[in-house]
């Protein structure tokens, strides 16, 4: 968030080239990015919601759009008191889905306290994105401002990149990238343990860091390091870490960097490197295309062969005159290393395209989403992509418009050394959708007129072909429709309990059951029976008897079935 080294007309807006791929399946609002830009808009999604994050605060929708929850930052650790993380929510929000988990992590920073740089996490409790959820917050450092913090799951470990900057009383001066891990399965659990500190080559100083982020049911292959991904345009390359965390001890070993070589690229867009690049149209104001780093997300998943793959893009001069274009990259691992299994610039015409995020898909199928500008477009979204039986390099399934903006931005920002509002996104996001493995889904910022708040607008869309390969069963079975406990004695104490079947597409391995004194307990993910009966000893007392369901696939129902009161004289 932080502004630092951080008729006619809607024909002109339409894109030059083929509008090949299908209109968005959802498009809707999304919430507001805060008071000043830029909008730091970023979503995940899950079974059954999308959660935002913004400048502005986050929100919970159903994937057709309803609004089911929206607060602040700062709300988000209401429970926590009075600390930093609710009452000095200062942005850079990440929101991810943990798949392997179907779990939630919100995440910002603190830092306008005066007493350091602050991350805050809040890690949910269950599938449910509107909480409960488990507070955390970190002191990164007392002396160091921890900026444009990106979250992602690999493994049994949560990595945190950051850039720090010393803090002095005449400003800040930048110091380079710094990593963070945290152990997974504490964060998980309700322990929030430690935030371990992870070694950055001094090479690497300059590097704006990226690592990347296991979008799979399968956080990612057990022991294998992360990739750390940042990219180094005076070298035409991309540098790479590896970075591996034994925990419980939190020992972490670095290796690299490694360079990969890659396709020759420009990455200042104008004179001004990454600030004042992108025009709009009626206006002088430019906007910044901060093509000095690779943009959220790099993305980890398997291709359908099962092999695995990152994709990864960032903003570069396309025509060596200033056009902004999304370069994006496929790679696979290598050794230690990664190679470049394709890559390509997408800019088809004048208009400047830049701010993107792309994302592969279950068939291999990639997608880029972006804001769109230019001396005749007002900022907007526009999306494109490709099949994996496209030739490679390429991006020709044609253009499509998830929204044309109603303004510019031209307002004047109130910190040192600018004198207009140039900031612009500082990140989007694509990502799939796990229930399909298909669809696609981006957000971006927009301005419904000039000069107004940035707002955001979250779509669905899918690319031509793509059929869900076949995949686990996810669904949690039924409970038993009807409990209908037949209490027969056989001898003293002993009693048996019969109740129907439960439903399952997979088959039902088996029920956990729990007979007591309480009325609504849920049993524990622990097989007792695997037939549908159960013999308990029960003494006298008020009983409830209550069963909850194994399917084959190892999916537990949520809930439990509970019969009941009963009483034993």
């Amino acid at each position: 968030m932080r502004a630092f080294a951080t008729g006619l007309l809607a024909l002109l807006a339409m894109p030059a080239v083929a509008l090949a791929v299908a209109v968005p399946d959802v498009s809707f609002e999304g919430i507001g990015g805060g008071p000043f830009p830029p909008a730091d808009p970023n979503i995940d999604v899950s079974a059954t919601q999308v959660v935002e994050m913004t400048n502005g605060g986050y929100a919970v929708f159903t994937k057709a759009g309803a609004l089911i929850q929206r607060g602040t930052l700062g709300s988000i650790f209401a429970a926590a008191g009075d600390t930093p993380c609710s009452s000095e929510a200062d942005g850079d929000p990440i929101v991810i889905h943990d798949r392997a988990a179907d779990r939630w992590l919100l995440s910002f920073f603190s830092i306008s306290s005066g007493t350091g740089s602050y991350q805050c996490i809040a890690v949910s409790q269950s599938p449910d994105a509107t909480g409960p959820y488990h507070l955390y917050q970190y002191l990164l450092s007392s002396t160091r401002l921890h900026d444009y913090p990106k979250l992602v799951v690999w493994g049994d470990s949560y990595l945190l990149a950051t850039f720090e900057f010393a803090v002095t009383g005449t400003g800040e001066s930048a110091v380079g990238p710094a990593l963070f891990a945290f152990d997974r399965t504490k964060l998980l659990a309700g322990d929030g343990g430690v935030a371990v500190p992870v070694p950055v080559p001094d090479s690497l100083r300059d590097v704006v860091l990226l690592p990347a982020h296991a979008d799979e049911a399968v956080a990612a292959p057990p022991g294998e390091p992360a990739y750390v991904l940042g990219a180094n345009d005076l070298r035409n390359r991309l540098e790479v870490l590896r970075v591996a965390v034994a925990w419980p001890a939190g020992t972490v070993t670095v290796s690299g960097p490694q360079r990969v070589p890659v396709p020759a690229f420009d990455g200042e867009i104008c004179t001004n490197a990454f600030l004042h690049c992108v025009p709009q149209f009626g206006t002088t104001a430019r906007l910044d295309s901060l093509s000095d780093r690779l943009l959220w997300r790099v993305q980890y998943r398997r291709r359908p062969d099962g092999a695995p793959t990152l994709v990864a893009s960032h903003t570069v001069d396309a025509n060596g005159q200033g056009r902004a274009g999304v370069r994006w990259y496929q790679l696979e691992p290598s050794g230690p290393s990664l190679r470049i299994v394709q890559s390509g610039t997408f800019a088809p015409n004048g208009t400047q395209r830049f701010m993107g995020s792309a994302a592969m898909n279950a068939t291999g199928d990639i997608a880029l989403g972006y804001s769109v500008a230019g001396s005749q477009v007002r900022p907007g979204i526009r999306y494109t992509g490709r099949l994996a039986s496209d030739p490679p390099g390429t991006m020709p399934q044609g253009e499509g418009v998830i929204l044309t903006g109603g303004g510019v931005q031209t307002r004047r920002f109130d910190e040192p050394g600018f004198t207009r509002s140039a900031r612009w996104g500082d990140y989007s996001t694509t990502v799939i959708d796990p229930v399909d493995g298909c669809t696609f889904w981006h957000v971006n910022q927009f301005l419904r007129r000039s000069d107004a708040e940035p707002q955001t607008r979250i779509a669905a869309f899918r690319l031509a072909g793509c059929a869900p390969p076949p995949g686990p069963d996810v669904t949690p079975p039924s409970d038993p429709p009807v409990i209908a406990p037949i209490l027969t004695p056989r001898r003293p104490g002993a009693y048996w309990f019969r109740f129907p079947g439960a439903a399952d597409p997979s088959g039902i391995e088996g029920y956990s059951i729990v007979v007591d004194h309480v009325a609504d307990t849920v049993p524990d993910a622990t097989i007792d029976t695997r037939r549908s009966r159960s013999r308990q000893r029960l003494g006298r007392g008020t009983w409830y008897f209550h069963v909850r369901t194994l399917d084959r696939a190892g999916n537990w129902s949520a809930t439990a079935r509970t019969a009941g009161p009963f009483r034993l004289r």
